[in-house]
């Protein structure tokens, strides 16, 4: 599939558009417009992290870039942007060996951490399951569709707190490895 231009035509009138003469209001409402359509993925990493810092909030960002400091440094990962589906604009994939570990799902104004637990992993999860929290993890864990024998679902991370539990998530799916 050829590589898709990262601005419509239309989009491409907003960018003659000069900062100066606009409010606040306009500047957000730019920031929202000017977001890539359709199935965009990033040229290269700083690409990527500029679109996420326009898909989020300076605060919001911050907490990104921490979650994906922590996990990164903590398991070793390599971090790669993959396209958006109907949940999300963009995907930072942790990735060692070429196995995907685990997600962060960036929509407008938030972010979430998407994991795929096969179905050995989900038996791990129930022998833990007490010890995470019921209104985030649980919850998430009960509401997810199965696939496969396994559960794909998403977390919310508006509250970094909650990233604690997700690192132990990714603990059971590296060590069912």
């Amino acid at each position: 599939m050829a590589k898709q231009e990262r601005y419509t035509l239309a989009q491409q009138k907003f960018l003659l558009l000069k900062e100066k003469n606009l409010t606040d209001k306009d500047k957000e409402m730019l920031r929202v417009l000017l977001f890539p359509r359709g199935n965009y993925v990033p040229d290269d990493m700083s690409e990527g992290f500029e679109l996420a810092r326009m898909l989020l909030s300076d605060e919001e960002y911050t907490k990104f870039r921490y979650a994906v400091a922590e996990i990164e440094e903590r398991y070793q990962f390599s971090g790669e942007w993959g396209k958006g589906d109907r949940n999300t604009k963009l995907y930072y994939r942790f990735r060692k060996n070429s196995k995907t570990y685990c997600s962060i799902g960036l929509f407008f104004e938030g972010f979430d951490f998407v994991i795929m637990l096969g179905k050995n992993e989900c038996a791990l999860f129930e022998k833990y399951r007490d010890s995470f929290p019921r209104l985030t993890i649980q919850w998430a864990y009960d509401c997810a569709a199965e696939q496969l024998g396994g559960k794909l679902f998403r977390i919310g991370l508006k509250d970094t707190s909650i990233l604690q539990d997700c690192l132990r998530l990714l603990d059971l799916k590296c060590q069912s490895k």
